[in-house]
């Protein structure tokens, strides 16, 4: 994130870096850095995708009758991104992470499942990002 923005604490202008970070160099990098994810770090990246996830239903219990019908698609469909992102992870925790001369010997090689799912983890995890920017520019007052 660019320094000055962030001390300058003008929530639009951090509104704006956050997203330029998002799209240009998160999102870019997602699938590099899920696959780069050893066993510890799926166990992790699990548990901050399922914190987001009860983050979400907590945002609509609290904030229900403030939110407008497009922001309730928007965290509803987040909340399902979300989910998405981890069913490689939920189906087969004992592929994710582990290294290519670790694996155990499956009808489909286990290269194979892990490259998917890491794949499709990643793919979810971007539309995760698209979502959050779509929701926020919902919220965050144009300047």
């Amino acid at each position: 994130m660019d320094e000055r923005v962030a001390a300058s604490w003008d929530p639009v202008a951090l509104h704006d870096d956050i997203i330029r970070v998002s799209e240009h160099v998160i999102s870019p990098a997602l699938l590099q850095h899920v696959r780069a994810l050893d066993q510890n770090g799926w166990r992790k990246l699990a548990s901050h995708i399922e914190n987001s996830r009860n983050g979400v239903v907590t945002s609509l219990l609290l904030y229900q009758r403030r939110l407008s019908a497009e922001q309730m698609a928007h965290l509803l469909d987040l909340h399902e991104a979300l989910a998405t992102s981890l069913v490689g992870y939920m189906i087969f925790p004992d592929l994710m992470g582990v290294p290519h001369d670790q694996l155990p010997r499956t009808t489909t090689p286990p290269e194979v499942l892990q490259q998917s799912w890491c794949e499709s983890t990643a793919n979810g995890l971007q539309r995760v990002l698209v979502l959050v920017k779509e929701l926020s520019e919902t919220l965050v007052q144009p300047r």
